[in-house]
């Protein structure tokens, strides 16, 4: 009997110890790496990931998360939204501060670069942090938040697959940041279809058949797809490219399929972006 539960304690003793050697954000960080897509796959398994190890973590949850993050920009970019969109928090507190923060960091850290993940990525941040800016009541802050992000969509039009959606309330907020705003909670809770925007969406498609190319013509075409909640294309257009290529590459666009998409556990549609190459 000693013997049994001498054995059982060891095995114990063993578990705890194993568990406390994992270090922060590890196991996060693999499903990650793993998952097809990385960041831009499934958000609503990884933000599950993401805050089991925040509530791991504790008191040390922030410490760590800058220890994480370090600089690099696909972090920033990203994780900023686990910590604050209500969607990602799994019963978490929001911390808008920290999110700020985060953003802030990520904008320096973008600041020099100039290629279109990039310029995307930059209209994105500054319009949270324009949000985050009139949620503080900083409203001339805010409104050149909204200046910067615009002025860098505006001129450079090719960015838009790359720049981040908003939620109801931040989208409204956004739109009306130089006017009144106070009808925005009122208006973000009515009852609306739900589409999360993807960005580009080759690396995450189950099925991509190549458009037929008979006249071995060469180019880059851009398809905005529209795609249901079981995964399948319900409408595609073409909206950039050789234009003798649109047509072949819209009907093999709609044959494609994806990964259905959920938000806080509700199959969703997404609209996104194919690239297909023609070398």
């Amino acid at each position: 009997m000693r013997k049994i539960v001498y054995i059982c304690f060891i095995i114990c003793f063993a578990s705890i110890f194993s568990f406390a050697q994992i270090k922060p954000f590890e196991i996060f960080d693999r499903s990650v790496k793993e998952q097809k897509g990385g960041f831009s796959g499934n958000k609503e398994y990884l933000s599950k990931i993401f805050n089991d190890e925040r509530n791991r973590l504790g008191d040390n949850f922030e410490t760590e998360l800058w220890k994480y993050i370090g600089a690099d920009i696909e972090k920033h970019y990203w994780l900023n939204s686990f910590v604050e969109f209500d969607s990602y928090l799994h019963g978490n507190k929001s911390l808008p501060e920290l999110a700020f923060e985060i953003r802030q960091k990520g904008l320096k850290l973008l600041n020099k670069k100039d290629d279109k993940t990039s310029l995307g990525r930059k209209v994105t941040l500054n319009r949270r942090q324009a949000v985050h800016y009139h949620n503080i009541g900083k409203r001339d802050l805010a409104i050149r938040s909204k200046i910067v992000a615009e002025t860098i969509l505006k001129e450079n039009d090719e960015i838009s697959a790359y720049v981040g959606g908003f939620t109801r309330l931040s989208k409204c907020i956004y739109s009306n940041l130089e006017g009144d705003t106070s009808f925005c909670e009122k208006e973000s809770q009515k009852p609306i279809e739900v589409i999360v925007s993807s960005g580009y969406v080759n690396g995450i498609a189950v099925e991509l058949p190549q458009p037929e190319n008979p006249q071995k013509l060469k180019g880059e075409i851009h398809i905005k797809v529209l795609i249901d909640e079981n995964g399948g294309v319900i409408s595609a257009e073409a909206i950039k490219g050789l234009k003798e290529l649109f047509d072949v590459s819209v009907k093999a666009a709609k044959t494609a399929k994806f990964k259905p998409s959920t938000l806080s556990g509700k199959p969703t549609k997404r609209s996104g972006v194919i690239v297909y190459r023609f070398p």
